[in-house]
């Protein structure tokens, strides 16, 4: 969903919504859990120099460095 939208920034009840289409008191976990995952699978030797940022206060956004 990230990298369809490339820059844009989405929070994480956003994500939540778009991927698993329904609504949920506990997104923000599983979209963190999901988010970690990503990072790990795309950059393994730097998870946080990679392609999904946290935008504090915001929520995430897809960027190829």
């Amino acid at each position: 969903y990230l990298a369809r939208h490339p820059k844009w920034v989405f929070s994480a009840k956003q994500i939540y919504s778009a991927v698993w289409n329904k609504d949920s008191g506990d997104y923000v976990t599983a979209v963190s859990g999901i988010i970690n995952q990503l990072r790990r699978k795309l950059t393994p030797d730097n998870p946080k120099d990679g392609y999904i940022r946290t935008i504090i206060g915001s929520g995430y956004k897809f960027e190829i460095p």
